[in-house]
């Protein structure tokens, strides 16, 4: 069943934002004063790295923006009565692509990467009362023999995470070039040489770079967050890289307003 989706006030909002950021856009293109002011602006490599950086938050904030309900299983339908019932529980589409991160609850506090509890408990083993850290209920869970497998294992899942942001950040460059080079009207392979040596008019090279490092670092957090906590979890054993993600689209929804609240003064 397909899913009922929910418009909260905060995502208006954020959808309003986001139509009047498309607008200014456009008018920046119709207006050269505006077009030229705003190339200076990201002719500077720190202004446009930070703009890169902006747009991944950016987003992260729109894909938590999307809430809705999903349809319950036909069986609880036919409980409820006629009709289509829905969950109580409202979610984002950040929500469903970090479905594993949600259902991956331990008991308490763990470190980042960790495979066992930061808490000792008491456990008996041969008659005797000891104090041992326990195993993690989904942090490194599939390791047989953790002592030893542990980093071997994440070294190897670090490398497939650094080699897919690689290949993301290398399509990523490849489509700049093509992009520079219909804009200049000149050959691709031109284009990539001058974005290499950083010859051209907005300093692309660096703006790449910002996102290769954006790259490898989603790609580390994927593929070892399918095993691990990369940031451990909290007291009630939530994961703490999720809480961080979700955060963001709060920093934008408080930032955004309070800005708009205080331009006119």
């Amino acid at each position: 069943m397909a899913p009922k989706f929910v418009l909260l006030w905060t995502d208006a909002v954020l959808l309003l934002l986001v139509l009047s950021l498309c607008w200014y856009v456009w008018h920046i293109r119709r207006t050269p004063n505006l077009r030229a002011n705003w190339l200076k602006v990201l002719a500077d490599a720190p202004a446009l790295c930070s703009a890169v950086v902006m747009g991944a938050f950016l987003l992260i904030t729109l894909l938590d923006s999307v809430h809705f309900r999903r349809a319950l299983p036909p069986s609880a339908t036919a409980a409820a009565g006629s009709g289509v019932a829905y969950d109580t529980r409202t979610e984002s589409l950040l929500d469903a692509a970090l479905s594993g991160l949600v259902k991956s609850r331990e008991a308490s506090y763990s470190m980042p990467l960790a495979y066992e509890g930061f808490t000792k408990e008491s456990r008996d083993e041969n008659g005797q009362s000891v104090r041992i850290h326990p195993r993690l209920l989904f942090g490194g869970a599939a390791l047989k023999n953790p002592t030893s497998d542990w980093l071997p294992d994440l070294l190897l899942r670090s490398a497939l995470g650094l080699a897919a942001g690689a290949v993301v950040t290398a399509l990523a460059l490849l489509l700049t070039a093509l992009l520079h080079g219909r804009t200049q009207a000149i050959p691709a392979a031109q284009a990539l040489r001058r974005i290499l040596r950083n010859d051209t008019a907005l300093p692309l090279r660096a703006a790449l770079l910002t996102f290769g490092v954006l790259a490898a670092l989603v790609g580390m957090a994927a593929v070892i967050g399918g095993q691990y906590h990369v940031l451990g979890t909290d007291r009630t054993g939530n994961d703490v890289l999720y809480q961080a993600l979700k955060s963001i689209r709060t920093a934008f929804v408080i930032g955004t307003l309070a800005t708009l609240a205080t331009l006119p003064f």
